[in-house]
Formats: structure tokens, C-alpha cells, sequence
């Protein structure tokens, strides 16, 4: 679970401050939070453990697994560790309590208002850009 809500709070912040994606996939919002399918399905297994292999991907043209390759420039990966270590040490429990605030993402979606609708449990991305700069201004003053 602290995995994807890791991701989850880089993205958001990412969109925030450069107005664009870190993540190709969509956050499906689940009972337990903000999830990318594919991260959760990579890493399931692991449980509550720790995750000893990189993710993985199926190519079905092939037919085979390879490893999942990022790309990412000096300053995206600069980036990346700064937001990473301002989360690492919560738990996952914690991590998933800041993902379910009222009028966060993940609940607009979960709880619909205003007659909107979010198919498949989508997260748009402008809720989580629009939140995260919320929480920014916020802090700032």
C-alpha cells in the first residue's frame, strides 16, 4: 500500500509544480486509497513486506515478461528523491489516512458531489493538481 501512495503524493505534487504528469497510468480511487492497478498488481505479492525486485511488465505481442524501464532526466530524479524522502519513513497506514482527507481526490471520487461522475473510479488528474496546489497555498501562508 505505501508504494502507491508514495507515487500517488510524487505525481500530485509533480503535476502542482510543473503542471504536467510523472505517471502515464491513472489513480483508480479504492477502498484504500489512490491506486495505479499496474504498481499494485507488480507488487502484491510482497504484502507487507519488503519489495526485493523491480516491476515488471507483459508484453503480449512476445509474450514474455521484462523489466519495467523508466526514463527519467537528472532534474525529474532530483525531484523524485527530494519528494521520496519527505515520505519514506510514514506508514503506510498514515500515508493512506493523508490520502482520504475530505474534499481530497480520492474522496470526491469515492463521494461524488454535484451529480459528478467518475467512471471506473478514475482520479482526474486536474483534482489531484488542483488539491496539491491547494495544499501549497495553504502552507505558504
Amino acid at each position: 500500500m505505501a508504494i502507491n501512495k508514495i507515487i500517488y503524493f510524487l505525481n500530485g505534487w509533480y503535476l502542482a509544480d510543473f503542471e504536467r504528469e510523472l505517471c502515464l497510468d491513472k489513480f483508480e480511487a479504492w477502498e484504500h486509497g489512490p491506486v495505479l492497478p499496474k504498481v499494485y498488481q507488480s507488487f502484491k505479492s510482497f504484502g507487507k513486506n519488503s519489495i526485493t525486485v523491480r516491476a515488471e511488465r507483459f508484453n503480449p505481442t512476445t509474450r514474455l515478461w521484462y523489466y519495467q524501464h523508466y526514463k527519467f532526466n537528472d532534474e525529474e530524479i532530483r525531484y523524485i528523491n527530494f519528494v521520496f524522502k519527505s515520505y519514506a519513513s510514514m506508514s503506510a497506514v498514515s500515508l493512506s489516512k493523508m490520502s482520504h482527507v475530505e474534499q481530497g481526490p480520492w474522496d470526491l471520487v469515492r463521494n461524488p458531489r454535484n451529480g459528478e461522475v467518475f467512471p471506473k473510479g478514475i482520479i482526474p488528474s486536474r483534482l489531484i493538481r488542483d488539491y496539491f496546489l491547494r495544499i501549497r497555498r495553504v502552507s505558504d501562508t
